[in-house]
């Protein structure tokens, strides 16, 4: 196994690869794009690259609290796995020599503390790796990779445009065998992660998670959004793990099918993750977690996992844990649900999905910290209205209430005009349960109020609904209440921050995938050709 770390290019290659350049500048980076059809760039990604900017120096002021975390268990298999690379080291000297020049390079042993080395796995232009460099104080190293030459050669040439080349480290290598070379020996194993391929994330999940340093952050994002979301449901378990449901929640059913696929992944391994913010935006879902090691969190796991029961007809949903905590560390599984073939609200017919995480995804005190940030620095980020507006709905929802009605979807269902937002959510309050709003979806809640409730006040609103079967039904209609409650009003509409966008250029998205690789291949052929 090879790491190439690429040199720096000679004076006439760069002044070469300038000519009939594009240039973008985004945040302190200016970015010079020599290969413009072949290289792979999105500029609707920004707020993907402003985000990850924000929550990565956010997330080193709030891991100083997390250092007390770090358990005896930890520091054992630090040990442990110094050792064997000990005894690993010594059967294989090319490997031995291999990564004593990685070293040299990434300087690994001199790294300052409170510095951090950051790995961006599928760099393509390096115009993220550029923008850590340039805009994250605390940052010692960037190892920018990526298989393609051309891809490798524009992130050397932006590196030494930028002033960063000493922070930059570009490798030209599969994103899986990068990885997993980096597990051993523990000090290689870096801060920060960065997976943000096109498509899944899947493939790289198993050797991330090993490779990440004990409570460093894993950011990873998934595009492959028809999959997660129920079109393919057995391409989904092949990935993943668990089903998706085709529903009006798929979005968040999304993310949280992406941290149960990370959680089981990592448990194989003795560790296990923590979610500190979890997003749906645009056409991709992005996650941004911690790995800590411990065999006891370990087998707490399916504790945090469910099972999603969800009915065809309205889209009622009920989640039930596949475990249980009989007494203190005493586990088994838990009792199997009665009744749930068909739906207690309309009588149709239900389908199971999963299993899901069902802890929280959100992490209320460093989004307190991510806000922070991005309001102390708002020019830094082009974004950064929306980044503020999108990181106050999170902070605004019910953290410990899994997936979320449409209301739109729910009086769809029985044929009637949507009732306004602000009653409908303040007679669930008056009802004696939470409710908020949902980041995923406009005009979505979250509410720890059961379906019988929400359809109980379905009823209430809607003479017509009759058809709709409730046991409560009779006895609730009459106690609904539907007085405003303005402190129902969240603070992001008050203040009207910027919480759903507009898409921001006509027939936008993913784009297409880049085809370095096939027009390499096409180069060769015609070589060879007479």
């Amino acid at each position: 196994m090879i790491i190439f770390t690429v040199p720096i290019l000679p004076e006439g290659e760069i002044n070469t690869l300038c000519e009939n350049c594009t240039i973008v500048s985004e945040g302190k980076a200016k970015m010079i794009f020599p290969f413009k059809s072949t290289v792979f760039f999105n500029p609707v990604q920004e707020f993907n690259r402003d985000i990850s900017v924000c929550v990565i120096k956010a997330f080193q002021k709030y891991k100083n609290l997390l250092e007390v975390q770090q358990n005896h268990s930890g520091k054992k298999l630090i040990k442990q796995s110094k050792r064997r690379h000990e005894a690993l080291s010594g059967e294989d000297d090319t490997e031995t020599n291999i990564q004593s020049d990685f070293e040299s390079k990434l300087m690994i042993n001199d790294k300052p503390d409170g510095k951090i080395v950051i790995l961006e796995a599928l760099a393509a232009t390096g115009i993220r790796s550029i923008r850590y460099s340039l805009e994250i104080d605390s940052v010692y190293k960037v190892i920018a990779n990526d298989m393609q030459p051309h891809s490798v050669k524009t992130i050397v040439l932006n590196a030494i445009k930028n002033g960063v080349y000493d922070k930059i480290v570009p490798t030209k290598m599969e994103a899986t065998n990068l990885l997993n070379l980096i597990r051993h020996p523990i000090n290689y194993r870096p801060d920060v992660i960065d997976i943000d391929p096109y498509g899944s994330a899947a493939i790289f999940i198993d050797s991330a998670v090993q490779s990440i340093s004990e409570g460093g952050l894993l950011c990873i994002t998934c595009t492959d959004m028809a999959t997660l979301c129920g079109n393919t449901p057995e391409v989904a378990y092949s990935k993943y793990g668990a089903i998706p449901i085709k529903s009006p929640f798929c979005h968040e059913m999304a993310l949280r099918i992406l941290l149960h696929a990370i959680e089981s992944t990592a448990n194989r391994y003795k560790r296990y993750i923590i979610p500190l913010l979890s997003i749906s935006v645009d056409f991709y879902i992005r996650v941004f977690l911690q790995v800590f090691t411990s065999p006891n969190e370990v087998k707490k796991s399916f504790l945090k996992k469910s099972y999603v029961n969800v009915c065809s007809k309205c889209s009622t949903f009920q989640l039930y844990s596949i475990g249980r905590e009989k007494r203190p560390n005493v586990y088994q599984a838990a009792p199997a649900p009665i009744g749930l073939q068909i739906c207690q609200i309309c009588k149709g017919s239900t389908r199971v999905g999963g299993p899901i995480w069902s802890h929280p995804i959100q992490n209320s005190q460093f989004l307190n910290t991510c806000i922070e940030e991005i309001e102390n620095n708002p020019t830094l980020y082009g974004t950064s209205r929306r980044i503020t507006g999108l990181l106050h709905v999170v902070s605004e929802e019910l953290h410990d209430c899994p997936l979320y009605y449409v209301v739109d979807t729910i009086f769809s269902f029985i044929g009637s005009s949507v009732p306004p937002s602000l009653e409908f959510r303040s007679a669930i309050v008056h009802s004696g349960y939470r409710v908020s709003l949902s980041h995923c979806k406009k005009n979505s809640i979250k509410t720890d109020a059961p379906a019988t409730v929400i359809w109980d006040i379905v009823k209430a609103w809607v003479p017509k609904a009759g058809d709709i079967s409730s046991s409560q039904a009779t006895k609730m209609a009459a106690k609904i209440d539907f007085t405003p409650i303005p402190s129902q009003i969240p603070e992001s509409v008050k203040n009207r921050l910027t919480r759903f966008q507009m898409n921001p250029l006509p027939n936008w998205g993913p784009m297409k995938r880049g085809k370095i690789a096939k027009l390499d291949e096409t180069k060769k052929k015609m070589a060879k050709s007479p």
